[in-house]
C-alpha cells in the first residue's frame, strides 16, 4: 500500500535525524467513513495522516513548534535537511532513486538536502513501481502537489519524452499540462527517428506546444539515439528556430558519444540551461553495443568522484550559474533505502561543486 510505503520512508528519515520512534496508532475515521487514519510519534513531535479508500496519503500532520514551509496550512512536514551551500543549483534526477513514487521522491529529496528535481510522470514497472497516474486530475497528482508546496521543493524538468517512428503521438494526454501545474521549467525529449528531418518537426511541434504552458523543451543526446553527439543537437536545435529550446549534456551520454570538455565551449551558451551528471567506469562500452549502452544509463552509472569522467572540466566549461541535476543509478546500491542514495548523490554532487 502506498501508506506503507510512505511510512518506511518516514521512519528513515526519523532514524537518521536521531527521532526515536514512539507509538503508531490506527483509528477508523468518523461519519462511518471507509478512510482510516494513523498517526505516528517521533521524540520531537508527531507525524500523522488521512488515507483515503484509495490509500493515498492526502494531509500530512503537523511537528508542534517548528516552522512549516506555508504558514496558512494546519499540517506538514519538517525536514532535517542541510542548506545548499554549493555554488550551483543542484536537482535530484528521478532515475538516481527510479523506485519512488512522485511524492515520494520529494520527501526523498528534501530529507537530502536538495531543493530541485526532476520527475518522470509515469511509472517505470520494469524497475519495480506499481503503475501510478499522476497525469490526470487524481490522488496523485494532488498528493504530488501538496508534497511540493510543504517542503518548497520545486521541479526543475520533468520527463521522459521519446520520439519513435513506430509511435507518431509522442506527447502523452496531459504531460505539458502537469509539467505546468508542477511548476517544471524544462521537459525533456530523445529522439529515436532515424530521419532528421523527421526529429526536426516533432520537436518543432513539440516546443511550440510547451510554449503555450512557459516551458522549454531540452533535447538529449546519446550516441545510440538519432541525436547521436553534441555537436549533432545542437544542429538541431539551431534549425528549429525554436527560442524555448535547449540541448541538454548528460554526462555519460556525453563522454560515450566521443565529446570532450573542450567541446562545450564549441556549442552557443545560450543552449545551455541545465546538465545531468554522474561518473562512469573506464569500462566503456562500444559505440555500437547499444544494449549495453543502455544498460549502463538506466543501472550502471557512478556517483561524482567514483569513476573516470573529467567532471569538474566538464562542468567548468558550462556557463555559470546553469543548474545541475545528477542522474546515478547504480546497481551496487540499488538495495540502500531511496533516502540513502538520494544523500550519497547530495553529498557527492556538493563535493564536485566545492572541492
Amino acid at each position: 500500500m502506498f501508506f506503507d510505503r510512505f511510512l518506511r520512508i518516514e521512519r528513515e528519515l526519523a532514524s537518521e535525524a536521531g527521532l526515536r520512534p514512539l507509538k503508531l496508532g490506527v483509528r477508523t475515521g468518523s461519519g462511518g467513513s471507509t478512510a482510516s487514519r494513523r498517526d505516528v510519534s517521533f521524540g520531537r513531535g508527531r507525524f500523522s495522516d488521512d488515507l483515503g479508500i484509495d490509500g493515498i496519503l492526502v494531509q500530512v500532520g503537523q511537528e508542534s513548534g517548528r516552522a512549516f514551509p506555508d504558514a496558512a496550512r494546519e499540517s506538514g512536514v519538517v525536514y532535517n535537511r542541510p542548506m545548499p551551500t554549493t555554488p550551483r543549483s543542484i536537482s535530484l534526477a528521478h532515475l538516481t532513486v527510479l523506485d519512488t513514487t512522485p511524492p515520494e521522491l520529494i520527501t526523498v529529496a528534501a530529507a537530502a538536502g536538495f531543493r530541485t528535481i526532476g520527475i518522470r510522470l509515469t511509472a517505470t514497472p520494469s524497475v519495480g513501481i506499481p503503475p501510478y497516474d499522476v497525469l490526470h486530475e487524481g490522488p496523485m497528482l494532488r498528493e504530488t502537489l501538496l508534497r511540493l508546496k510543504d517542503t518548497g521543493v520545486s521541479v526543475l524538468d520533468t520527463e521522459f519524452l521519446r520520439f519513435e517512428s513506430e509511435h507518431p503521438i509522442g506527447i502523452p494526454e496531459g504531460f505539458l499540462e502537469v509539467s505546468a501545474r508542477l511548476g517544471a521549467k524544462h521537459v525533456l525529449v530523445m529522439s529515436a527517428e532515424p530521419e532528421e528531418a523527421r526529429t526536426l518537426e516533432r520537436f518543432g511541434e513539440l516546443c511550440d506546444r510547451a510554449a503555450q504552458y512557459g516551458l522549454h523543451v531540452g533535447l538529449e543526446f546519446a550516441v545510440y539515439t538519432g541525436v547521436r553527439t553534441l555537436a549533432h543537437a545542437a544542429q538541431v536545435v539551431a534549425k528549429s528556430k525554436r527560442a524555448n529550446v535547449s540541448v541538454v549534456v548528460d554526462a555519460l551520454h556525453f563522454s560515450r558519444s566521443g565529446g570532450m570538455p573542450a567541446d562545450i565551449r564549441t556549442v552557443d551558451p545560450s543552449l545551455f540551461r541545465y546538465a545531468q551528471i554522474c561518473d562512469a567506469s573506464a569500462d566503456m562500452p562500444g559505440p555500437t553495443d547499444t544494449p549495453n549502452l543502455i544498460r549502463e544509463a538506466r543501472t550502471g552509472r557512478l556517483l561524482p568522484g567514483e569513476g573516470v569522467l573529467p567532471l569538474r572540466e566538464l562542468v567548468a566549461a558550462l556557463p555559470a550559474g546553469v543548474p545541475l541535476a545528477i542522474e546515478a543509478p547504480c546497481r551496487a546500491t540499488a538495495d540502500l533505502p531511496a533516502v540513502e542514495r538520494a544523500k550519497r548523490a547530495y553529498q557527492a554532487l556538493s563535493a564536485l561543486l566545492t572541492s
